[in-house]
């Protein structure tokens, strides 16, 4: 975490959460599994290292909360969940408490509490996961799908059968015959693009199954480059046909890879993408804030030790754009902790880490 002592700043805020069950081929960024490690004890240590930053920016309005990096919810629901509801007692999150039984177009923008993101794998998603949304006041969820085609999910390796998504629209909705997802809560699919064997007409499915679910955003995600590699010509008529459908259903290309219905954009993304400082806590979390960038440690060890402790957690530091072997000046849009972020070019697919990347 960066130095801190400053007012009237409007900020983001990026938690930490780099975890995703197993090892996965096509991902490139160390992910954590949550079946081999303390999943509790690094919320715990995530807590200490948000929560005792709190006084020092007690002037600070956070307008959007990402809670990412990898796969966040049915990892320590209940953890995450008291850590979600102390940080609105700590910090000043947007202008007032949410209404979970009104739409976000029920409120006026600028009375709108702070957007909060929360990534959760599809089919892992739990009635556990659904009481933590509510308690922590989540607002958006950001569901990894990657394909509908069990093929191409057996090429990823991934984690998930296509069921997934029935799956967890029975957690969101209840066993009876009410089918449609809660109005307190937007809900965005993330897909892969560049699957080997993907094609022009299983990617338009997959695309299909996110607005059967009733998804009001998408985000499409390139397999990383080096994982799994697809022919460019594939990929980019894969990424071209699922651009197609989106924009058929309504949807807009708002960051390079992200669509979604007017009004729906991801506030987290827009807002860093333009440049707004941010707080950040977590594993290798990235803060941007008074002129100075810093980011944490990425060694878990470390980390667990250090969280409450800003000068052991923080692995280096400096003014805005001077960054040190850092890839990029800190000081222009960045990815969020733990991911790539909406690069590519536009009409193409984000070039983050497939799933675990471009939060």
């Amino acid at each position: 975490m960066a130095e801190r002592g400053s007012q009237g700043h409007r900020v983001v805020m990026g938690l930490g959460m780099p975890f995703w069950p197993g090892r996965a081929a096509w991902a490139t960024r160390q992910a954590l599994d949550p079946s081999r490690v303390d999943a509790r004890g690094y919320v715990e240590a995530l807590r200490r290292e948000a929560l005792g930053a709190a006084p020092d920016y007690g002037d600070c309005r956070v307008d959007a909360v990402m809670v990412g990096g990898g796969v966040a919810a049915h990892v320590a629901d209940d953890a995450l969940g008291d850590l979600l509801f102390d940080l609105r007692r700590s910090y000043r999150l947007g202008n007032r408490a949410p209404d979970p039984g009104a739409g976000a177009g029920a409120v006026p923008p600028d009375r709108r509490p702070a957007e909060v993101t929360v990534r959760a794998l599809a089919g892992a998603f739990s009635a556990s996961s659904l009481d933590m949304c509510r308690r922590g006041h989540v607002t958006r969820l950001e569901l990894d799908y990657a394909t509908s085609s069990p093929a191409e999910a057996s090429a990823l390796g991934w984690p998930m059968g296509p069921e997934a998504l029935e799956v967890t629209r029975e957690v969101l909705c209840g066993a009876g015959a009410r089918r449609r997802l809660p109005t307190w809560l937007d809900v965005s699919l993330r897909l892969l693009v560049g699957i080997p064997g993907q094609t022009a007409r299983s990617a338009r499915a997959s695309v299909e199954a996110a607005l059967g679910f009733g998804a009001s955003g998408v985000s499409l995600r390139a397999v990383a480059p080096g994982r799994l590699p697809a022919p460019r010509e594939a990929t980019e008529e894969v990424a071209g046909a699922m651009a197609e459908r989106l924009g058929e259903a309504g949807m807009c290309e708002y960051l390079p890879g992200e669509w979604a219905l007017p009004g729906h954009e991801c506030a987290f993304r827009v807002l860093d993408a333009r440049g707004a400082e941010r707080l950040g806590f977590g594993l290798g979390s990235l803060t941007r804030f008074g002129g100075t960038w810093a980011r944490d440690t990425a060694d878990l060890a470390t980390y667990l030790r250090a969280s409450d402790d800003p000068r052991v957690a923080v692995a280096a530091a400096g003014q805005l754009g001077h960054a040190p072997g850092d890839g990029a000046p800190p000081g222009g849009p960045r990815a969020p902790p733990g991911g790539g972020g909406a690069g590519g070019g536009p009409g193409g697919p984000g070039r983050g880490d497939g799933a675990l990347g471009g939060d």
